[in-house]
Formats: C-alpha cells, structure tokens, sequence
C-alpha cells in the first residue's frame, strides 16, 4: 500500500503501559467535529484498532461513559501518577461494539438492515463481511445482505463507499438518510 499509515502509534507503547499499571493519563486532544483541542484525563482501560486506526477507549475523569480517543489526534501525553482501579470488563466494552460498525457507538437498538449489492460487490462482501451478524441470500443478478447492527456514522459512511453497488431495502430511513446526503 502507498497509502500512510495512520499516525499515533508512537503513544501506543505508553498508553498499553499505563493500562496495565490502572494509571491515568492527559493529553492533548483534537476533536476533529468540532475542531477544537481539549485537555481530557482519563482512565485509559483498553486499545482498540478499527479501519486502519489505533484508539484508547477510556473514562474521563468524574463521567462515567466510555469514550474513544484516536491516537493520531493526541499530543502532549504524560501519565498523571493516579492509579485507578479498572470498573469495566473487556466483555462490557465488547458488548458496547458488538451491534456497531467500526468506532462510533449508539445508544440506540440495533435494527435489522437489508442491502442488495451486485454479484461482483457481493462477492468481495461474502469474502470481507460488513458485520459478523451478516447472513446472505444469493441469485444470479445480486447478492442480498441482512444485518442487525446500529445505524451509526460509521455504518453510513461504509456503505457510501459502495454507493455504485448499494441499494438500501430497509429499513427506509436508512435508505432516506443516504439520499439525503447525496443530494446535499
């Protein structure tokens, strides 16, 4: 790949360090949504990679959600020398992710979603599943694809990125939204 790797990765090494000593950590931070930079402190509990990217999943100081820090959006990391002690179980962080595509969370319910693609999309899909929640139905002229998975920016943008294959069948405000934003 020509393409550059994602950058962050020299916080990774510290991050897993203070991970495994229960230490909390301050950073630089910038929120790419808003632009703006803010100093969090947080619990940093576990590293998750998604798309090419390393995050910190970690709770700021007197919150109680979990949130996700890109490591390339980070500077300015230094541990705080507070220990802390670990209230979340990987298995509850798994469950946060298990409904979603890629980073972003939802509090909202997973949904059932059908998307037909073509037979060349398809079958890259078979391959590479969007979700493990995946399952297929398959004729000559397409391949059918249900999921039951929350409807999350994330999601949106993966299936924009096959939007030469994609048709949306449910449920319509999915399939609304994506109109939406492509003829903004």
């Amino acid at each position: 790949e020509k393409r550059k790797i994602a950058t962050g990765l020299q916080h990774f090494g510290y991050i897993n360090r203070c991970i495994e000593d229960k230490v909390s950590v301050t950073f630089k931070y910038h929120k790419y949504d808003t632009d703006n930079r803010t100093y969090p402190v947080v619990k940093p509990l576990f590293l998750k990679e998604s798309r090419g990217r390393w995050y910190v999943l970690a709770q700021p100081e007197n919150e109680t959600e979990i949130k996700a820090y890109a490591l390339d959006r980070i500077s300015n990391l230094e541990g705080t020398g507070q220990k802390f002690k670990l209230k979340v179980s990987e298995t509850e962080i798994n469950q946060k992710y298990a409904d979603c595509f890629a980073m972003f969370t939802s509090n909202e319910l997973a949904q059932k979603v059908v998307l037909s693609f073509d037979r060349r999309d398809g079958n890259y899909l078979k391959t590479y599943p969007i979700h493990h929640s995946q399952t297929i139905i398959e004729n000559e002229k397409e391949v059918l694809i249900t999921l039951q998975i929350k409807i999350t920016l994330d999601f949106i943008m993966e299936l924009m990125s096959r939007a030469w294959s994609v048709k949306v069948l449910e449920p319509l405000s999915l399939k609304e939204e994506l109109h939406r934003i492509f003829n903004d």
